[in-house]
């Protein structure tokens, strides 16, 4: 049995403890479905009570006992949709409301009221609403179909208003538009797909933005294209074999086998035209997608200074006796958090201050979401951004994407770099205007 089905066995055996009223107390749930002489941890009789309430169960705990309503369980209790295999969501709300968006969306602008009850309702039999998995979106097997339990019209009118205040219609008189935050889906038949990939394609890696519409291209093959590749081996890539990322596939396969993260490693490395061998000890092994290169970061034994290897000039890498006890520990764990791109150089605090112009804001929100050091203060007219970071040169480049609309006030490391690039740009345009 898996570790899912021992789950979900568990939780069927906990509803029908707690329905039998056999000793419901919390303690004596996780003493009864301990495993190995230990009890049942209080988060997962917790995560299985959840998982159950999901199921529509109305359980609740009185006292520390839990119980649960008979109306709850003679609703559960209701026979299931005949005899085709369903897939059945615990949410009914839930697939209610992704079903209608579904429906406003074919509908085009201002889907009445009484149409969309209409088409809503066309699915229904006599026991069940029964939605098929391609409206859904789903890539599953064209005769398996989605059961939604059946719904009167007032509860479709609630979730049309509700979809409404949460924003994701907008409501005139008798008639519903989908906004820019609801999902929505993408109609393209393959001829108009193949027709989009070579106007993309047409644009070249040139482009300013070659890597966003590589990114597009990349989404709208698989879609239309997929392919499994289950290769033998250690590593096994699920997905589409349209795309691949070569040099990562090459570099990854130097290290298939290798105990980094235990062992010392003897590497022979090459840099520029100097080969050379040495022992290393891997504090971070990670893939820098701004730089599209694969890294090793640590120490050779007996040296003060850390090492940053990429991972294409490693000409040999073979494990030694040695354990490595430096990997992923608190210093690494600390560096990997203050590293603006990929940088080993000492952290420094920065203060910076923004003009609360434009999407100022918007993209200090998304930077801040990346760095656990970083802090916001939010004023009238400005934003201070602090934190503590290693690497100022690429954390001036992502500064210069601000233009005037930004200032620097600490370090003074960071102050000189802008100084500099100022200089340069100056010194650029004054000898243009001489040859002239």
């Amino acid at each position: 049995m898996s570790k899912a089905e021992e789950i979900l066995e568990r939780q069927k055996q906990i509803l029908e403890a707690i329905r039998s009223g056999e000793d419901c107390s919390k303690e004596g749930l996780m003493k009864r479905f301990g495993k190995n002489g230990k009890p049942l941890s209080l988060r997962s009789l917790n995560s299985d009570i959840e998982a159950l309430k999901k199921q529509g169960f109305s359980i609740n705990s009185k006292k520390g006992v839990f119980m649960i309503t008979e109306e709850a369980a003679a609703v559960n209790e209701a026979p299931a949709p005949a005899a085709e295999d369903v897939f059945e969501h615990s949410g009914r709300k839930t697939l209610r409301d992704l079903y209608l968006l579904h429906l406003v969306q074919h509908r085009g602008d201002k889907a009445g009221i009484d149409q969309l009850v209409a088409d809503y309702t066309r699915h229904k039999d006599q026991d069940s609403i029964r939605i098929s998995a391609t409206n859904l979106g789903a890539e599953l097997h064209e005769s398996t179909k989605a059961a939604l339990s059946y719904t009167e019209k007032p509860e479709v009118l609630d979730s049309l208003d509700r979809l409404a205040q949460n924003g994701m219609l907008i409501r005139e008189d008798e008639t519903f538009t989908l906004t820019s935050a609801a999902p929505r889906r993408l109609f393209l038949t393959e001829d108009e797909t193949l027709r989009l990939l070579q106007r993309i394609h047409f644009f070249g890696g040139a482009y300013s933005f070659s890597d966003e519409l590589k990114s597009i291209a990349d989404r709208l093959s698989l879609a239309f294209y997929r392919e499994v590749d289950s290769s033998a081996g250690e590593f096994r890539t699920v997905g589409f074999r349209r795309i691949r990322m070569p040099e990562f596939e090459k570099n990854m396969e130097k290290l298939r086998g290798i105990p980094f993260s235990t062992r010392s490693l003897r590497i022979t490395y090459q840099s520029g035209d100097i080969e050379r061998t040495f022992s290393f000890l891997t504090g971070l092994f990670f893939y820098a997608a701004d730089k599209r290169r694969l890294y090793l970061i640590g120490k050779e034994p007996g040296k003060e200074y850390d090492t940053t290897l990429v991972c294409s000039r490693i000409v040999k890498i073979t494990p030694e006796d040695a354990e490595n006890p430096l990997f992923q520990n608190r210093y690494y764990r600390k560096m990997y958090d203050e590293m603006f791109s990929v940088s080993t150089e000492p952290a420094e605090k920065v203060k910076v201050e923004f003009e609360r112009v434009f999407n100022v804001e918007e993209k200090l929100n998304r930077l801040l979401r990346t760095r656990p050091c970083a802090r916001i203060t939010r004023k009238e007219d400005t934003i201070l951004y602090e934190d503590t970071i290693r690497g100022m040169t690429d954390f001036f480049k992502y500064l210069r994407g601000f233009g005037r609309s930004v200032r620097i006030l600490e370090p003074a490391s960071l102050r000189e770099l802008a100084l500099q690039s100022a200089e340069r740009i100056l010194e650029r345009y004054t000898e243009t205007e001489v040859n002239q």
